[in-house]
């Protein structure tokens, strides 16, 4: 036979191997700060070991492992006290040649008073309508992640 022949007949027999014709991917789900998320593997090398990187947008990097099955899946669950830190997280799976890259975010939690400041330019104002005073409100959950846009209302006593 020719050598194109040869390679014709190659192409095909891998196109035609099962699991090769689909693309790796990564299927994450965002959460919220100090709860735990689910990262999705599917069609990855089969019973094998991966390393999966998990990058902060404040540039805070880990790595876990986690082996896939016969199909080439598998699901890794990321710990609550590894996602304290509201943002975007970058996740990373090396598969053949390239990189799959994902992308989850993780939002705040509900608005901690303890963590929470109020803080005004003075202790007191006169009360003669004319007086005022600059107030500036810091709403953060308990792990000092900012809320912002939050509605807020100051009363006074």
């Amino acid at each position: 036979m020719k050598p194109n022949v040869l390679l014709a007949i190659g192409i095909l027999a891998f196109l035609g191997l099962p699991g090769r014709a689909t693309a790796a991917s990564i299927d994450t789900r965002d959460t919220v700060a100090g709860l735990s998320t689910e990262v999705l593997l599917r069609s990855f090398h089969p019973d094998y070991t991966l390393p999966i990187s998990i990058v902060s947008e404040t540039g805070d990097r880990r790595t876990l492992e986690v082996a896939t099955d016969h199909a080439g899946s598998a699901n890794v669950r990321i710990r609550g006290e590894q996602l304290e830190h509201a943002g975007e997280y970058d996740v990373a799976v090396p598969a053949m040649y390239n990189t799959v890259p994902a992308r989850f975010t993780v939002l705040p939690e509900t608005v901690d008073p303890l963590q929470s400041t109020i803080t005004a330019a003075r202790r007191t104002i006169t009360a003669d309508s004319q007086d005022t005073l600059s107030v500036r409100v810091h709403v953060t959950d308990r792990y000092g992640n900012a809320l912002a846009g939050r509605p807020i209302a100051l009363i006074s006593s």
